[in-house]
């Protein structure tokens, strides 16, 4: 085995020969990470976090959700949901996750595919009283009235989250 320094970066290479063939294995480096990541483009990110949003929307808990009740429900256009599932368009980061909340997902898998891909349902068993009237509460409102208290609860807890640094 022979053991090379690679001049172009901190990387040290290792090359053996095995029947005529030169194998190189490179351990990757800090370098070799921030390269792997600079290497994607925007539209290579778009794509991905728009394969994983297809993925969860046609496999989660909105699967029966058609894409004009799904855009009613995080508030925009049919088009745009278009345009997030096939990778052309990012949603913001408000309605990345509210796209989540309404298929079950992991937001972390959503970005940038950490597991699991689906969040634990909710056991109704283990809710406390209040929760369990909150939920049930929810359930009886028109969808637009729970895209606004969602906003709400999601600045509510913006807010609580700086004040508690």
């Amino acid at each position: 085995m022979v053991v090379k320094k690679d001049p172009r970066s901190k990387n040290v290479r290792k090359s053996t020969t095995a029947k005529g063939n030169k194998k190189e294995i490179a351990a990757k480096t800090e370098d070799d990470i921030k390269k792997e990541i600079a290497a994607k483009t925007e539209d290579d990110i778009k794509k991905e976090v728009g394969a994983r949003i297809k993925e969860v929307y046609e496999g989660g808990d909105a699967a029966g959700i058609s894409r004009a009740e799904l855009a009613k429900l995080i508030g925009v256009t049919t088009t745009m949901i278009g345009f997030y599932l096939n990778g052309t368009k990012s949603p913001s980061y408000r309605k990345l996750l509210l796209i989540c909340l309404v298929c079950g997902a992991n937001p972390g898998y959503v970005i940038d595919g950490e597991e699991p891909k689906y969040k634990g349902t909710i056991n109704e068993n283990t809710l406390i009283k209040q929760e369990s009237d909150m939920v049930n509460m929810m359930r009886m409102l028109d969808d637009k009235v729970k895209v606004h208290l969602i906003n709400l609860v999601f600045s509510v807890v913006a807010i609580s989250s700086h004040t508690k640094k």
